[in-house]
């Protein structure tokens, strides 16, 4: 069976090169290797001699074994059937990058604790767990070529995944080193400490024992996460998130050993660690932007920084900058666990600030909320407008109406009983949402309409101090 792969290849690569593009140069060159290849395997049968010829019986002793699989008796696994299943997911959500990292880990882990023997036996459940991976994300992929055809493959295959990765789509500059200021900006104090820690994981990593093993993966994740991002030539900031949880856990074993006196801070990661945390206080205070940047795709904004709208968020950075070089410098005496308890607070006060203070005054020039708000405050256009995406959509809303119908809107600052309101009413089509089938308009002409406060809009309205605005209504 085994001898049969080569052309079993061949095949298929000839069928997916004459199905995708029948001039394509390389199919000038498969029949040259088809011929190299029928001809390498009668002489093997011919022969039956050691490599690079095959041999008959030891073909079939592999290839029994590869195929073989083994009953499910530990928990271990399951444990790694359910890690491909969410494999399977993550590239329905994402596409190949997060089965890449995985894969670059396991590779690393296999050649570096030398564990070839462990996968000749099926020990990383390989076989099953491809199946799984299949059964998981390749129906959504079928059933797109199905529905696309070969524009599906042009465009999520080469455009999305290959000219992602070794092209760039968006003109990307730089290399790791764009990454360094994505993380030193999201991770801050935590980033601070991440050249003390990466250096105490690899120091500390050991293959004879459970602990040393686990400081030994998440090394690897680390590591494997941050070069295969650095390599893809598409670079966004949201990209390098999958690195940054074995990061933290890595920043965590480093904090545990100096609670338990294992390790010390040493005074010269102690500088770079304050050198790093001053110098990301410095870009925050002089680009605060930088942050809100984070969670949006256009960087072209500006920052208010003039009146009215002048939000000078300075102070609170330079303060949690200056904590955070102190708390880093206790850390490196002898009272390491009092510098730990220093940083931990230093850290929440980050998370706090940022969600309570940063966050909230950023998102308002940032956000559509309040720009919307305003518009439905100051309106004189009077009504509603309800899109529905097909006509069963349309009956499950309205079928059992009778002659009175609410719905919860925003009502205008402006509005008056007796002002002309309409309702409109769009069909979409099923099977093309962006096309619209029929709309219907309802009370053109000025009707009185009763106005009533729903349990909710009293409760937000209270919560509002009385602004009109700022609640939701009801109109039957």
């Amino acid at each position: 069976m085994l001898l049969l792969l080569p052309s079993v290849v061949h095949l298929i690569a000839w069928l997916v090169l004459t199905a995708l593009d029948p001039g394509h140069a390389a199919l000038r060159s498969l029949p040259v290797f088809g011929g190299a290849t029928l001809a390498w395997v009668a002489i093997s049968v011919a022969v039956r001699g050691r490599w690079p010829l095959l041999n008959w019986g030891d073909a079939g002793r592999i290839t029994d074994h590869l195929l073989a699989m083994s009953a499910l008796t530990t928990m271990r696994q399951l444990y790694l059937l359910g890690c491909y299943c969410l494999l399977g997911i993550s590239v329905l959500a994402k596409g190949p990058p997060g089965l890449a990292v995985v894969g670059a880990v396991g590779v690393f882990h296999v050649v570096l604790r030398h564990r070839w023997c462990a996968l000749y036996d099926g020990a990383f459940e390989l076989k099953r767990g491809a199946l799984v991976m299949l059964g998981t994300f390749l129906p959504w992929h079928v059933a797109m070529y199905m529905k696309d055809g070969v524009r599906f493959i042009d465009e999520y295959v080469f455009n999305h995944i290959f000219n992602r990765a070794a092209i760039g789509v968006d003109n990307s500059p730089g290399t790791f080193e764009y990454y360094t200021s994505q993380l030193g900006h999201g991770m801050w104090l935590w980033a601070a400490l991440l050249p003390a820690a990466v250096g105490a994981a690899i120091l500390r990593s050991r293959t004879d024992t459970r602990e040393g093993r686990v400081r030994f993966t998440i090394a690897l994740w680390a590591i494997a996460g941050v070069a295969f991002f650095s390599l893809v030539q598409t670079k966004f900031h949201h990209y390098i998130l999958p690195a940054v949880p074995a990061l933290g856990i890595l920043v965590a074993f480093f904090l545990d050993d100096l609670i338990a006196r294992r390790d010390r801070l040493h005074p010269i990661f102690a500088m770079i660690g304050i050198a790093i945390a001053l110098l990301v206080c410095r870009d925050l205070m002089h680009e605060p932007e930088r942050w809100i940047e984070m969670f949006v795709f256009r960087y072209d904004r500006p920052w208010p920084g003039a009146e009215p709208w002048q939000i000078d968020p300075s102070d609170g950075f330079l303060a949690l900058g200056i904590a955070a070089a102190i708390a880093i410098a206790i850390a490196a005496t002898r009272w390491r666990r009092l510098g730990v308890v220093c940083l931990g607070g230093v850290g929440l006060a980050i998370c706090v600030w940022s969600l309570q203070v940063y966050m909230p005054v950023a998102g308002t020039h940032w956000g559509m909320r309040d720009a919307v708000r305003a518009y439905y405050d100051q309106r004189t256009i009077y009504g509603e407008r309800r899109v529905y995406f097909g006509l069963g959509e349309l009956y499950d809303d309205w079928h059992d109406a009778g002659d009175r119908w609410t719905f919860e809107t925003h009502i205008p600052e402006t509005l008056q009983v007796g002002q002309p309101m309409t309702l409109r009413l769009q069909v979409n089509k099923v099977n093309d949402e962006r096309m619209m089938e029929q709309e219907i308009a309802l009370g053109r002409a000025s009707t009185r309409s009763s106005i009533r406060w729903s349990r909710r809009a009293r409760r937000r309205a209270k919560s509002a101090r009385g602004r009109r605005s700022a609640s939701s209504m009801q109109i039957a």
